[in-house]
């Protein structure tokens, strides 16, 4: 662990990150949804959100900056294995969504053949999207960057975090992991990736 002093500048952007997750926060999307295609199971982390569909397949997708947007795709796991691109938006505990093939290209909510509520806010236990690190479809990477760049489009920092050719996970280093001295006490911190969490002097915790 390193050691240092929290100070200005530095402080203040620390706050700013913290508080850059709040809108999605507001709308978290975790929990089981019913729809015409069957039954959503999903898991919000920050402004990733993946899971499973009837006993069809998973999704991995983003949402927007004030959380009520979700862009991804969606592997349907049949013998053909198709799939293809989502776009959910969410009005309290329902939202109305689109769907589209990937040979098709993005869709857009407002054509409204994949439509849900919400069931549960309890964290569902997923069947498909288990045991990898993501669960973009098959074709996320061969269609030259159109799926992340549309998937992405107003998520916070996506261009800087984000490259075309490889839209897994978080910024390297680990900036903010450490131990820092601060005139509220203590503060201690793990980053993974884009994500920082830990505990401050014996009062609480951030993430």
């Amino acid at each position: 662990m390193k050691h240092g002093i929290i100070k200005g500048a530095k402080l203040a952007a620390f706050a700013g990150m913290l508080m850059s997750t709040t809108g999605i926060a507001h709308a978290n999307w975790t929990g089981t949804w019913d729809s015409q295609h069957g039954e959503l199971r999903l898991i919000q982390e920050g402004d990733r959100v993946y899971g499973d569909y009837a006993k069809r397949g998973y999704f991995e997708g983003r949402v927007s900056q004030d959380g009520k947007r979700l862009r991804g795709t969606f592997q349907y796991n049949s013998p053909r294995s198709k799939n293809g691109y989502i776009e959910f938006v969410r009005s309290g505990d329902s939202f109305e969504g689109g769907w589209n093939w990937a040979d098709d290209g993005p869709v857009s909510y407002t054509r409204g053949n994949w439509d849900g509520s919400l069931k549960s806010k309890r964290h569902p236990t997923l069947t498909y999207a288990v045991d990898r690190t993501d669960y973009w479809a098959d074709f996320w990477n061969i269609k030259g960057g159109r799926a992340s760049k549309w998937a992405f489009e107003g998520v916070a920092q996506a261009k800087v975090i984000y490259a075309e050719s490889d839209p897994g996970y978080g910024m390297s280093g680990d900036e903010w992991q450490g131990t820092f001295d601060t005139n509220y006490g203590e503060i201690r911190l793990v980053q993974n990736g884009r994500r920082v969490f830990g505990e401050y002097a014996k009062r609480g915790y951030f993430e």
